[in-house]
Formats: C-alpha cells, sequence, structure tokens
C-alpha cells in the first residue's frame, strides 16, 4: 500500500480539516509532451540565433541568467510573446493533470506558463485561472482557485522569466503575490507535485512560511521521487524545512509512473472515506445491534483478529492510523466506517473466529446491491 500520510488525509476532511492546497511544478507539463524551461528558452534562442550565447548558461542550470540575456538582446516583452506562442502549440493536458484536478483540493498554485491544468477541469471545479496581477486575498483564498503564480500563455504579459521579474513578484511585502503566498501557508496544508526539491520556486515558498511562522510540522507535503536507498542527507534537509516527504519510486521516469497511481489511490481513498463519514454505521444500523458486535470485539481474545481486518480494508488509509492511536473502544469504530465496511469487518473475523452474534449481526448485513 502506498503511503498517504494521516495528517494528509485529515487536512482533506470537509469538517475539522485546513484543506490543501497543491503545488504544481513541471513535472505534469513536462509528461504530456511540453518541453523543459530550459528547452523552451533553447528554442527561442535558437529562433533568435543566439543560442551559442546561452548555451554555457543553459547547460549549467542558470537559466534566469539566460533569460535575462535574451530579454536585454531583444526585449523582455518579446521573449515572453515568444514563449507564449512556443506553449501555446500544446493544448491536450497529460495524465497527471487530469488527476490532480479530480483531486478536492482547495486551491492551486503553478509555476507553470501553460493553461493544461485548466484545460483538464472539464467539470469547472476550480475558478478560471489568475494571475498575480489580478489575485486577491479576498477574492479568490476561500474559493477554489487556480494561481499561476508566474504569469500564463493567455496573458504574454504576465509571463514571469527573469530574476528582476521574479523579484518584483516576491519581494515587496505588501504585493499582492506574496499576500496571498502568506495567507495560502498559513490557511491551508501544501502538497508540492512536480516539483524538483533544488528548485528556487520550492525555496521562495518555504522560505516565505519560515519568516512569516506559518509552516506548522504536518502541514507540508512533498512527492518526492528516489531510488530504493533514500538519501538520508536529503531527508534531513527536507525536514528542516518542515517538508514531510512522500517517497515515490523513480523507475527512470521522474517518479511519474509512481505518481499517477498514488494519485489515484488518494482520489478513492477520500471518495470511500467521505462516504463513510456521511454514512457511517453507527447512522444505519441500530444501536442494540452495534452495541452486541462491540461486546464481542472487545474482547482480548478477538482484538488481533479485529486489527487485522481493519487493516486489510481497501483504500482506508486513514483506518490504519485509527488502530494505532485507538483506545480499544470498538464503539467508535462504527462513527468511521459505513455499513458495507463494518460487513466486510465482520466476515473476516468470522471467517477467522465465528462467533454467534457476528453470524447474526452479518444476517442484517445486506451485501451491497
Amino acid at each position: 500500500m502506498m503511503l498517504i500520510p494521516d495528517s494528509l488525509i485529515r487536512a482533506f476532511e470537509p469538517a475539522g480539516g485546513r484543506g490543501v492546497v497543491a503545488f504544481v511544478g513541471s513535472g505534469p507539463s513536462c509528461d504530456a509532451g511540453l518541453p523543459s524551461w530550459s528547452e523552451l528558452i533553447r528554442r527561442v534562442a535558437i529562433d533568435l540565433s543566439l543560442e551559442s550565447d546561452v548555451a554555457p548558461y543553459l547547460d549549467s542550470g542558470e537559466l534566469l541568467e539566460a533569460a535575462q540575456f535574451l530579454s536585454r538582446a531583444r526585449t523582455e516583452d518579446e521573449i515572453r510573446h515568444r514563449v507564449a506562442s512556443e506553449l501555446l502549440r500544446f493544448d491536450r493536458p497529460g495524465g497527471l493533470h487530469e488527476l490532480i484536478v479530480r483531486v478536492p483540493f482547495s486551491g492551486i498554485v503553478t509555476t507553470n506558463y501553460d493553461l493544461l491544468l485548466s484545460l483538464a477541469d472539464r467539470d469547472n471545479r476550480f475558478d478560471p485561472p489568475v494571475t498575480y496581477r489580478n489575485v486577491s486575498v479576498s477574492d479568490h483564498l476561500h474559493r477554489r482557485f487556480l494561481f499561476h503564480m508566474h504569469g500564463h500563455v493567455n496573458e504574454p504579459e504576465t509571463i514571469v522569466l527573469t530574476r528582476t521579474g521574479y523579484d518584483e513578484i516576491v519581494a515587496p511585502a505588501a504585493g499582492p503575490a506574496r499576500q496571498f503566498l502568506a495567507s495560502i501557508l498559513g490557511t491551508y496544508s501544501v502538497l508540492f507535485i512536480g516539483f524538483g526539491f533544488r528548485d528556487l520556486n520550492v525555496d521562495v515558498v518555504l522560505r516565505e512560511g519560515k519568516e512569516l511562522r506559518t509552516l506548522g510540522y504536518e502541514t507540508v507535503f512533498g512527492m518526492v521521487p528516489s531510488p530504493p536507498t533514500i538519501d538520508k542527507v536529503f531527508d534531513a534537509k527536507l525536514r528542516t524545512q518542515r517538508v514531510n516527504p512522500i517517497y515515490i519510486e523513480d523507475a527512470s521516469d521522474h517518479g511519474t509512473a509512481t505518481l499517477r497511481q498514488w494519485l489515484e489511490n488518494l482520489i478513492r481513498s477520500l471518495g470511500r472515506i467521505s462516504l463513510a463519514h456521511r454514512s457511517p454505521a453507527r447512522a444505519t444500523k441500530p444501536a442494540p445491534l452495534l452495541e452486541r458486535i462491540a461486546a464481542v470485539l472487545e474482547m482480548d481474545a478477538w482484538r488481533p483478529l479485529i486489527w487485522k481486518a481493519i487493516a486489510e480494508i481497501p483504500d482506508r488509509p486513514d483506518l490504519q492510523n485509527w488502530q494505532r492511536t485507538s483506545d480499544g473502544d470498538m464503539t467508535k469504530l462504527f462513527d468511521q466506517v459505513s455499513a458495507d465496511e463494518l460487513r466486510e469487518i465482520l466476515i473476516r473475523v468470522n471467517t477467522a473466529n465465528r462467533h454467534p452474534t457476528i453470524e447474526d449481526a452479518l444476517s442484517r448485513f445486506p451485501p451491497p446491491p
């Protein structure tokens, strides 16, 4: 079973949860066939016959310097429009875009210029995309926003390419982008998807949260592609930054396949948890029946069986933590599971150790249609 941290699951809860905002980097767009940022700058440079000038900077990862040079060799406005034209050729969202917009995020912040997340959002779960020029804490924070932190292709004049541009949107303490980021970090839990954790954009967000003291120890999560052996030094660095890493297998694909599976599991799990909490077993079955069931399950001989049965319920990662922290009061379980899930648990328990009370209870739990 792929790890979905319990504190992240709880943050999604409609009642009492903080809500979760996704910070989406270039990974999903690259998976959809879009050029990386370095490749995008290289293509623009080729069109301008300036590739030889910027190649050393691109090869060494000094991308802001390369973009700055192009902006000075021509004009920043021309480079913005060339970047937008290059990306507008791509209009098909990838599989990761499709999954991200299906997760019940409270909002999405992306550093990408493309609009593939909006295109994937066919059910209009999220508001139309906004940029640092028109984002507002009061207007957007408590709606399902889609904030393009560095602008987007439909408004080329908003595209941020250079270090000067980055500084202009995040440096002013009273600027709308910085205010919005500060409000997000203080209000929601955060999940980074598709970023490299040596990314300047991640550093900006984490530094902002640290300066404003808005990062909790269990409010920031990051999907981190990793080989089987975790880099302990890098892990310690992330935890010092208060990032809770969720390691996903990197099978020479930057973790894309595993990330897709993880998002699919998250969607299924959140759906099943939501259904159970809307209609728990306690609300659908008679109290005397549940009391008789609890009396059996709370016997010492039955505890290992009930814990094993709970662990086998699919798409309920929250129950794994519940059983570790439970005080042994089985009646509380009836608030956490649906009648169908309780039926699954009782079948497993009764298969391992038949009991007349459990068998009688099962006769009152018809199988789902």
